[in-house]
């Protein structure tokens, strides 16, 4: 095939995550880390556990196997690129890749009469001739990322971690009587489409009261909506955030000691199943 690369070598089928390496957010994709194998290390892997690597190896079935023969063929186009494998059964199987991160393409000239096909931005697709039709695409990938912080912390905590009690993305303060405390929700969207994220906050609890806002910081009062777990972030672009803040007030006649868990769930629309949250512990001084 006429591409980029001579050759295409890849180290294991399950390796493991890597975060020290070259993770630039000016590199394609919506992970932030590397991985040299095909699929996580996670076993059995899901959906959200499939690189790339893995797609590209089951679409390579429907397009050229042992016996099939490589033809000639050529794109205008520079952000399109063809491949063709004439297969031993006789039909001629186009591999099309459309290089663009933003345009989908739709146009294809050259075979006994034109055609239209829509090709996905970011996208490989196979067309068979005189054979079965490829299956669709896998699933979008679901997953939200909630993240917290204190308001004076410089960074978060919980990024890459997904659990429904908050485990390990817990930010715990002590205050005095009479005082408050406010926390930031980074809520990230790591899945591979544009979502939407119901948030589910905790509500007050003697002696502790508290309060949602809409943004990072102002805002306007989400308290009402947040508790009874109808407040939205919507279209939650893939490696995008949205944040809320809440503000945490232990009463003037808190006892000392007194300390309460103030859980936030993000959960997606588009599959329930996938959530996360983050915890804020509040203690009294």
């Amino acid at each position: 095939m006429h591409t980029e690369f001579n050759s295409v070598m890849w180290w294991d089928m399950r390796n493991g995550q890597d975060t020290t390496n070259n993770n630039s957010s000016n590199l394609y994709g919506w992970r932030l880390y590397g991985d040299y194998g095909v699929v996580d290390s996670a076993d059995p892997a899901g959906p959200a556990d499939r690189y790339p690597t893995f797609y590209v190896a089951k679409l390579m079935q429907y397009f050229a196997r042992g016996g099939d023969h490589l033809i000639s063929s050529t794109s205008d186009y520079p952000f399109l690129s063809v491949c063709a494998a004439k297969q031993a059964s006789g039909s001629l199987a186009l591999l099309v890749i459309n290089k663009s991160a933003t345009t989908a393409l739709n146009a294809i000239s050259g075979l006994s009469t034109n055609f239209s096909y829509n090709f996905p931005a970011y996208s490989a697709t196979v067309i068979a001739f005189g054979a079965s039709a490829p299956p669709p695409p896998p699933p979008p990938v679901r997953q939200p990322d909630n993240l917290i912080k204190a308001s004076g912390d410089a960074s978060y905590l919980g990024e890459g971690i997904f659990n429904a009690d908050g485990t390990g993305q817990t930010r715990s303060l002590s205050i005095k009587a009479g005082r408050s405390a406010t926390f930031i929700v980074n809520t990230q969207n790591d899945g591979s489409a544009t979502d939407t994220f119901t948030i589910l906050g905790a509500g007050s609890s003697s002696p502790f009261s508290v309060k949602y806002y809409s943004g990072a910081s102002g805002g306007t009062d989400i308290t009402s909506a947040v508790t009874a777990g109808t407040y939205t972030l919507s279209n939650v672009a893939a490696g995008s955030s949205q944040y809320i803040h809440f503000v945490v007030t232990a009463a003037a006649s808190a006892p000392s000691g007194t300390s309460r868990g103030f859980l936030v769930t993000a959960i997606s629309a588009a599959d329930t199943t996938k959530r996360d949250a983050v915890k804020a512990s509040v203690s009294v001084r």
